[in-house]
């Protein structure tokens, strides 16, 4: 029941030719953890150089600092 934007967002991704990138959330997964993700990330646009969507919703927000991060990689690039 939802309204399909995350399955919208993955076709887009699947028509430009972009991998989907998202992360799992596991029991003691902390903002240390979300970094090394945000690493891995950075590595397949960078190093790889592919062409990647990164799908991040609600659901992953298991810690406030999360979304700092999230605003800190909008703003600069840099995490």
């Amino acid at each position: 029941g939802g309204s399909g934007k995350q399955s919208l967002s993955r076709l887009a991704a699947y028509a430009c030719g972009c991998e989907v990138f998202e992360i799992t959330l596991t029991r003691g997964y902390d903002e240390a953890s979300f970094r090394d993700d945000l690493k891995k990330l950075y590595a397949l646009l960078g190093a790889d150089d592919k062409k990647v969507m990164f799908l991040f919703t609600d659901a992953h927000v298991a810690d406030e600092g999360f979304l700092e991060l999230i605003n800190n990689m909008l703003m600069s690039g840099m995490v």
